[in-house]
């Protein structure tokens, strides 16, 4: 009778523990469907809690529940946002989940936003990417805008990007040029088919490593770290470019729904393993070698840490000039690489502006000599050629995003403080009200308005934005790449592969912070020039 009685009282208690805990799993998912249903309530009211009254926001399209805008952002988000900004109009108010984001997407909007609220626009907002990339966002690209950014700037221009340090590195500039028309008129010898991304790719970043290090550190015999530091370079800027579902739903951040977290942290460890190394060949040398110091670039961070260490200012430590190199080692080839790229894509299409351009050639430099940087400033028509590139194939699709830092008012619509800011300069180039004929590729609109620059102060072309983000390595940035197209363009006659028409070149672009074209560009090369010239 015991034992029944105790069975009893068991099973009451299980029956009681049983129905609590069914109580208590109804109010978990009551809790989470309210909470749901309160974020989704609010995600439809972007910024309300902010403002005492309803703000007046650009136009947009209508948003989905929670996820807001996220479904409309393609593969390719700067022609997505084109064409939402084709029905909405050149200020376009988007919400990406719940983070709240205008999109520009003309010159007048751009200046707006660039130039008359330039310190409001000043700072980046936190991407997962940067932060694990970037080495927390430590990157003068990506970092807010605090005095570590103002200080890591005064540094980079004052001793890396001065005049001065522009002419010292001119030799380089040239070596490096040298080879790579070399290596091609070895690529011509050996009758290969020639991949210009490659050639330039390799170029480019021995020009920065030995601005960095006093060395060369891809060397044509070593093909295989040539690519994979290329590799590491496109997956990084296709991830930095990405839209990534935890940035924007935050609370879904954990779950990593696209794979992104552990594939950054792996090409983080990559890309620090790369620079480790790279700084600690440098540091053997260093030690080693008792003579006149190099003024190499690694060399005044290092002074300069070692300078700030003895002062107890922490500004450079290992973690910040790691990130420099890598902002120097991106930022610094990757303009030159990509444009180069779109540039012989588009003249290999227009045998015309080729003919054009070789024959400006000959009656600047003719064919003695090869090309020398000062002479960039006769060759007119090359300028042309490099703008239209800009124009069409700009750097940075979009450029990075910029955070409002207050409540501002753009062009009569109110915008909240904390608001995402992308600049479509993809789109802007394309607006058919400032380019006749927008989708042409056109060298002569810029021999005609020859005024417009590509600096900042022209807001229709924008390849390097404006203000106090633009880029700080414009003047080394156009120096390459119009040194580089011209000794390309005066030193061989270019042909496209046998079987393969102009017109049907693929120009199809590939996801990223950074426009590169989805397939390489093979071409055949043929010198010009009297061999001498080439082996000088």
């Amino acid at each position: 009778m015991e034992m029944s009685t105790t069975s009893a009282r068991d099973d009451l208690l299980g029956s009681i523990e049983a129905a609590k805990t069914r109580q208590l799993g109804a109010a978990y998912t009551a809790a989470f469907v309210a909470g749901l249903a309160l974020l989704c309530w609010l995600s439809q009211r972007p910024a309300l809690w902010l403002w005492k009254r309803r703000p007046k926001l650009p136009p947009g399209p209508p948003a989905w529940p929670l996820i807001g805008h996220l479904h409309l952002m393609g593969k390719l988000p700067h022609q997505s946002l084109h064409q939402l900004a084709n029905k909405y109009g050149p200020i376009m108010y988007l919400r990406l989940g719940l983070v709240p984001v205008v999109v520009v997407s003309n010159a007048q909007m751009a200046r707006a936003c660039l130039q008359t609220h330039d310190e409001i626009f000043a700072s980046r907002p936190r991407m997962k990417a940067a932060d694990v990339l970037a080495y927390g966002h430590s990157s003068i690209s990506f970092s807010p805008y605090n005095h570590y950014l103002q200080q890591m700037k005064k540094i980079l221009k004052v001793h890396l990007l001065s005049v001065k340090r522009l002419e010292e590195g001119k030799y380089v500039r040239s070596e490096e040029l040298s080879l790579l028309l070399q290596s091609i008129l070895a690529d011509h010898l050996h009758n290969r088919v020639i991949n210009i991304l490659d050639r330039v790719c390799t170029m480019s970043n021995n020009i920065i490593s030995r601005l960095l290090i006093d060395r060369r550190i891809f060397n044509d015999d070593d093909e295989e770290k040539s690519e994979s530091f290329k590799n590491m370079a496109e997956r990084m800027s296709a991830y930095l470019g990405a839209v990534n579902i935890g940035d924007y739903l935050p609370f879904l951040e954990f779950l990593d729904l696209q794979g992104y977290d552990a594939k950054m942290r792996n090409l983080h460890k990559e890309m620090d393993a790369f620079l480790q190394k790279v700084i600690a060949i440098y540091g053997e040398e260093r030690g080693e070698n008792h003579g006149p110091r190099t003024t190499d670039v690694l060399e005044v961070l290092l002074s300069l840490a070692d300078e700030r260490s003895q002062n107890n200012q922490q500004l450079l430590n290992e973690t910040s000039i790691k990130a420099l190199i890598l902002n120097i080692f991106i930022a610094g080839t990757r303009t030159t690489i990509n444009t180069v790229h779109w540039a012989m894509s588009e003249i290999l299409r227009h045998q015309d502006i080729l003919d054009k351009a070789r024959q400006e050639l000959n009656d600047v430099i003719g064919t003695k000599r090869k090309v020398e940087e000062s002479d960039i400033a006769k060759l007119t028509y090359l300028q042309a050629i490099v703008k239209e590139t800009f124009r069409l194939h700009p750097p940075t699709p979009l450029l990075l995003p910029h955070e409002s830092l207050q409540d501002c008012k753009i062009a009569g619509y109110d915008i909240p403080k904390r608001t995402r800011l992308l600049v479509n300069t993809w789109a802007v180039g394309r607006d058919p009200s400032v380019w006749e004929r927008p989708l042409e590729f056109d060298p002569e609109r810029f021999i005609r308005s020859s005024h417009i620059d590509v600096r900042g102060q022209h807001f229709e072309l924008l390849p390097f934005g404006s203000g106090r983000r633009s880029c700080p390595g414009i003047s080394m940035g156009l120096t390459v790449v119009h040194s580089t197209l011209a000794s390309l363009i005066h030193s061989f006659d270019w042909y496209l592969p046998a079987g393969q028409r102009a017109e049907e070149m693929d120009m199809k672009e590939s996801p990223g912070m950074g426009l590169i074209r989805a397939s390489p560009l093979l071409a055949i090369a043929t010198p010009r020039l009297n061999s001498q010239l080439y082996a000088d």
